[in-house]
């Protein structure tokens, strides 16, 4: 008797679901393509040029040319100070110096590094049992984020570094599944790496215990660790044999460093300080406590060791600022979506949610830059601030907004105040404050130059909204009474 065989087709259930899976993907493209235009039209005007993005970057100028004579940020020696962690500023600096070096290409560093997060959180996620379509529909909800697209906007670190311990995620997730000894150890490179970017990358690690959920080898667990750990640590030796042969370790700047251990952060004010800044997307923390709810009901207690463990972490390790919230975002999302992993109507609650978040957060940023556009207008501000500085001086001021006109035009640029005995014999004063011109008049002569400003309409604090400095040339130190004279206005 003849016999045929028939292969089986895809059900209507699978051939539904394929197609369900391509239309979101389509749906998350567009909306990456829309936030991408959105990011790139207001790039260079939101947020102005602030503290932390100059100290980063100029951290990097300093790791390339360590012999530099000038620094924002100095050593209690004098000398420009290096950062402790050196792998993202040493990368914006090179990425900055192939390019032109204005705000505009600075800032695409890290909104290419902010891709990078929605590749590797979505594979992690995805690792860890999420459905693809809710996969797709986290990774863009979580790169729409407000506090994440504040970290990357703002030209900071955290976004890189965050991927690195996701990347690193991935590759530990692969190395239990295979028992991949040269997956661990890449593992551990990648951690090393992003404690390396920033050291608060530690404190995201702990969801790493999610990939435990399924049973594993306790031999494999621990040959896999020790994997890592190895190649962690060969990392962790290279960046410290680097600093000891360039003598880095007394230019070192400690900052935050010296108030670890003075104190302990309550969990009270990190939930403050993370519903604060949630306050424009209450629904991501209302999401967030509903899914913490259901794993205590279902006494998920891996996912919740580690939560415990990365808010301990930001506990025993002050000072804890708005930035570090960073950290704990994504658990706000990954807490969530284990909770209704699920439930089909979960995918829906994502697309709203991207949606809102692509409105509310990129939308709302582009708004309020173009309504500020003539106070952001830094082009405007170099062209007014260039005349009244000679090329090639020596510059102090009592903010980093002037830094990229100081690049532009070879300025050795200090912040704060200099020492008498290494006053330059010509320096001008670059005085935001009308406090800073008081403070130098009563031991040295000033010279009112002008005043660079840009006005525009202004939809928050004046200082986030416009540029304004005072210009005075040093004529000496002071003898007899000087009067400095009052901000012209326009």
């Amino acid at each position: 008797m003849d016999r045929t065989i028939t292969p089986v087709s895809a059900g209507p259930s699978s051939t539904r679901r394929k197609v369900r899976c391509e239309w979101y993907c389509l749906f998350v493209v567009v909306l990456t393509l829309l936030g991408l235009g959105l990011h790139l039209g207001s790039l260079d005007l939101s947020p102005a040029v602030w503290i932390d993005e100059v100290m980063i970057l100029d951290y990097g100028r300093v790791l390339r040319y360590p012999d530099t004579e000038w620094s924002v940020t100095l050593a209690p020696n004098g000398l420009p100070a290096v950062p402790l962690s050196p792998l993202y500023c040493l990368a914006a600096w090179l990425w900055a110096e192939a390019g032109d070096g204005t705000i505009l290409w600075v800032r695409l560093f890290p909104l290419i590094t902010s891709l990078l997060l929605f590749i590797v959180f979505f594979a992690f996620v995805r690792r860890i049992g999420i459905p693809l379509d809710q996969a797709l529909l986290l990774s863009f909800a979580l790169w729409a984020d407000i506090v994440i697209v504040g970290s990357f906007r703002g030209a900071r670190a955290d976004v890189a570094a965050i991927s690195l311990v996701f990347a690193g995620g991935v590759l530990a997730s692969k190395a239990l599944a295979s028992g991949s000894l040269r997956l661990a150890f890449v593992c551990g490179v990648a951690l090393a790496l992003s404690v390396l970017t920033w050291p608060t990358a530690v404190a995201t690690m702990p969801i790493f215990l999610v990939l435990l959920e399924k049973p594993a080898d306790i031999r494999r667990v621990a040959a896999i660790s020790l994997s890592a750990l190895v190649g962690a640590g060969l990392v962790v030796l290279s960046w410290y044999a680097y600093y000891s042969f360039q003598g880095f370790w007394d230019r070192l700047y400690t900052g935050p460093l010296s108030y670890a251990g003075a104190r302990f952060v309550s969990p009270w004010e990190i939930g403050k300080t993370v519903a604060v800044l949630y306050r424009f997307t209450p629904w991501i923390f209302l999401w967030f406590a509903l899914g913490l709810f259901v794993q205590l009901v279902r006494k998920n207690f891996l996912l919740l060791i580690s939560v415990l463990m990365s808010l301990a972490i930001m506990m025993c390790v002050p000072p804890f600022y708005r930035w570090r919230v960073v950290y704990l975002s994504p658990l706000l999302y990954i807490v969530a979506a284990k909770a209704f992993e699920q439930f089909s109507w979960h995918r829906y609650v994502l697309l709203v949610f991207c949606l809102l978040g692509l409105t509310v957060t990129v939308g709302g940023r582009f708004v309020s830059a173009m309504i500020e556009y003539s106070g952001r207008n830094y082009a405007a501000f170099e062209s007014a601030l260039v005349p009244l500085v000679p090329n090639g001086s020596t510059v102090v001021s009592d903010d980093y907004t002037p830094y990229y006109v100081a690049l532009n035009h070879g300025w050795k640029f200090y912040v704060g105040s200099q020492r008498d005995s290494e006053m330059p014999g010509k320096l001008y004063l670059l005085a935001g404050r009308r406090g800073t011109a008081e403070r130098w008049a009563q031991k040295y002569e000033l010279e009112h130059l002008g005043v660079a400003r840009t006005e525009g309409k202004q939809l928050r604090a004046q200082w986030r909204s416009s540029y304004c400095v005072d210009v005075y040339r040093v004529l000496g130190p002071r003898s007899g009474c000087i009067k400095v004279n009052e901000r012209q206005q326009p």
